[in-house]
Order: structure tokens, then sequence, then C-alpha cells
């Protein structure tokens, strides 16, 4: 699972980065965010960032299927996939619709931007921090 934190010690104080949440509770940057990002203003920015990492790096286009399902578009018959980030589920897209674009409006329509906490430098376990229009936790599997 992924979501944006607000750093409150050190330089980088007062910024947003994405962050994975690993077992214990301890969350490290991921992404763009965790080599030499400056950081965000906001947590929605930081996430943001980290869908363009995961359309950069991460996404896969034209992945074909043996069983045929109705595009998540336009409802026409396909065997295509593509997906954005690792372990994801694959989003079912026509030839008409195999885009970056698309992609990006679908994860960004079926997740929820993160719900952001504070942290230090560390990684220390996040600690709740509402920001306005900043709602549940981002997770990796949309």
């Amino acid at each position: 699972m992924f979501t944006a934190q607000k750093c409150e010690l050190g330089k980088q104080a007062g910024k947003w980065f994405t962050v994975a949440i690993e077992a214990g509770g301890l969350a490290r940057r991921v992404g763009y965010c965790a080599r030499g990002c400056p950081g965000h203003e906001s947590g929605v920015a930081a996430v943001a960032h980290h869908v363009q990492y995961l359309l950069d790096r991460e996404s896969d286009l034209w992945l074909e299927r043996q069983q045929a399902r109705a595009c998540e578009i336009c409802g026409t018959p396909t065997r295509l996939r593509a997906r954005l980030g690792r372990d994801t589920k694959p989003y079912v897209l026509c030839a008409d619709h195999q885009s970056s674009r698309i992609l990006q409006q679908l994860f960004q329509r079926s997740a929820a931007f993160p719900r952001v906490a504070a942290t230090d430098d560390s990684g220390a376990p996040p600690q709740p921090d509402a920001e306005p229009g900043v709602s549940p936790a981002l997770s990796a599997t949309p």
C-alpha cells in the first residue's frame, strides 16, 4: 500500500512524499519521491508524482488474455488488458482505449486519494494529520 506523508522534522519538514507502508507500520519513500525529490506542497501532489512514476516505469499496455471481457470505457468485447503498477489488477481496455492517458484516468478514478500522515526523516510510523481534499489510503491495487 502507498500513501502520502508529511515530513515533520529535518530539512524537508513540511513537505509531502509518497511512501509505502511496510509490515509493522514502517514507512519508506517510493517512486520518484525515493531519490532526489525535494518534496511536494500537498499530499495530492505527492501522489500525482507517484502516478507519473508508475506511468513512466511500471505500466503495461497491450496485455492479451484468453477470455474476452467488456472494455471498461466503451463496453466492446476485448481480450486486451492494461496494468498500472506491480501486482495490480489489470484494466480491461479495447484497442481504441489502450493508452497511458486512459490508464491514468482509470487509476485515478478507482483509487481513493491518500489519507495524509506526518512522519520524520527516519520513517517512523505515521501520525494522523488531515489535509483538506485528501481521503482514505491509496492502495497499490485498484
